[in-house]
């Protein structure tokens, strides 16, 4: 009785009748039970003639004659069946076996759609195409994602994850309400009394986040936060949006101050929501950012481009020394979330 090449044990007939190791399923096979695996699948062995190939590694002697067995590699992958030329079998391992059965239905395939004229080819391409859009639709933008959109302020799609992103939306109601409080009370709580100005280490560097100079820039951190964040949240745990706004928040200020000058304030959620854009950006590859161009031709880019869009065109406006946006904080809140996502990003993502 045949004995496995692995293992010491015998060989006994498996399923499919060839002779097979009970502890690893390789089998060792006639030449019609290879055949069966798939149809034409001894047409995609060759011969190995690569010496410093892994096939000749580990030389192996025929379980019945004892005669060299002959490498023959699959296809063009690096992953070979062994030949006895004296017995006519093959040793084929489980894993092999897979890719034997793959890679031969495959060439059948091939080989059909080769015989078929181009009128043929290209109703079938029609058809394949139709089916996939059929049974994976494009997602669809909200209408106040289109409206928002249509205001220049993108927009994210194919977001993976499914949590409802409740902390994303209390930190914009508590944005809502900071800035409403600072209406009310400006000598205590309007951009006056919290805004930041470099040099000056207090408190204030903390409340600064939370400030706005007007309705529009309130109004696009929102909307930024609601994009970028709803991502961010779906990877992160929450804890980790509160520290964006509490630790690394400040001290994207505190970057920003150290190109303004010492009577420019400084304040907003800008440099905070910049660390979720960062972090989305890592952690929400697949994802696709819409704008519309002449609020009218929907654009969509993949969102690792308009990462690195984002931080050539802020360096370009910081270096222009263009006044009335934190573009320093913008940077530095960028880099620190995609440090942030590159640090979280082999961690499972949160549930619930």
């Amino acid at each position: 009785m045949s004995r496995c090449l692995d293992h010491p044990k015998e060989l006994v007939p498996g399923p499919d009748g060839a002779q097979t190791c009970p502890a690893c399923g390789a089998a060792w096979m006639m030449p019609y039970e290879v055949e069966a695996i798939a149809a034409g699948a001894l047409e995609i062995l060759s011969i190995e003639t690569r010496e410093k190939s892994a096939a000749f590694a580990r030389p192996r002697e025929c379980p019945d004659c004892h005669a060299m067995l002959a490498p023959l590699r699959i296809g063009k992958m690096e992953a070979w069946v062994e030949r006895c030329a004296s017995c006519e079998r093959y040793w084929v391992e489980r894993a092999d076996r897979r890719s034997l059965e793959m890679l031969a239905k495959s060439a059948v395939r091939q080989r059909a759609f080769q015989a078929m004229d181009p009128a043929e080819r290209k109703e079938l391409a029609g058809g394949l195409a139709a089916a996939v859009a059929e049974s994976h639709p494009a997602p669809r933008l909200s209408p106040v994602q289109v409206v928002l959109a249509a205001l220049g302020i993108p927009m994210l799609e194919r977001v993976e994850g499914n949590r409802v992103p409740w902390m994303t939306w209390s930190l914009a109601l508590f944005l809502v309400a900071f800035y409403l409080m600072g209406k009310a009370l400006p000598f205590e709580l309007g951009p006056q009394a919290l805004a930041f100005h470099s040099g000056d280490i207090d408190s204030r560097l903390l409340w600064a986040n939370f400030i706005h100079f007007g309705v529009l820039h309130l109004v696009f951190n929102l909307a930024f936060l609601l994009a970028f964040g709803d991502a961010a949240e779906q990877r992160l745990h929450r804890a980790w949006l509160v520290i964006a706004f509490v630790v690394l928040g400040p001290l994207t200020l505190a970057f920003q101050g150290l190109f303004t000058g010492p009577r420019v304030a400084i304040g907003g959620a800008s440099g905070a929501i910049s660390v979720l854009v960062g972090a989305a950006i890592v952690l929400q590859r697949r994802a696709r950012v819409v704008m519309f161009f002449l609020r009218t031709i929907p654009i969509r880019v993949p969102v690792v481009l308009f990462g690195v869009f984002q931080m050539v065109y802020q360096g370009i406006m910081a270096m222009m020394n263009v006044r009335g946006v934190a573009w320093y904080a913008h940077l530095g809140g960028l880099g620190l979330g995609l440090w942030l996502g590159f640090v979280l990003r082999a961690r499972p993502a949160p549930s619930g």
